[in-house]
């Protein structure tokens, strides 16, 4: 959990260009480096992220502290489709704040839920029903793997 004062809540048209400026902060630091060069010339050529950013705005929930945006994550029926974290805030609890906000977003749109997350580390899947109850785990497809993500 976080040391410092945070709100999470639904986005605004005004949170637009700081959530562009995250989007691209994510993506370049998480991704850029596996990728071709020539992927991250044409990341910067079209900048998918101020198009994603300017088109999914009211999807999206946000984190902020102190009215910087640090954190957002946009969550599709059950999918999470995204989940950005300011790179100059990993490792302060801002990503496992914004999963369990996912996480309750998607327990109150469907009666059964499954949680699924090896590229953090989860060594389990487990399906919890709609009072809670978590009847048992499966191992997950990547279980002993390291992520690509967990430099």
């Amino acid at each position: 959990m976080p040391n410092f004062p945070l709100t999470v809540r639904t986005a605004r048209s005004s949170d637009v260009p700081q959530l562009v400026s995250l989007l691209r902060r994510s993506w370049l630091v998480a991704w850029a480096p596996e990728l071709p060069f020539e992927a991250v010339q044409a990341f910067a050529a079209h900048d998918p992220a101020r198009v994603h950013a300017e088109t999914m705005w009211p999807s999206f929930t946000i984190a902020e502290t102190s009215g910087e945006l640090v954190g957002a994550i946009r969550v599709v029926e059950d999918v999470l489709e995204d989940l950005h974290v300011d790179p100059n805030t990993w490792g302060k609890g801002i990503g496992s704040l914004l999963l369990d906000e996912a996480e309750r977003q998607i327990g109150r749109a469907h009666p059964v839920a499954r949680r699924f997350a090896p590229s953090i580390g989860a060594p389990s899947i487990s399906i919890a029903g709609a009072d809670g109850s978590k009847p048992g785990a499966i191992p997950a497809p990547n279980a002993g793997r390291p992520s690509r993500m967990s430099r």
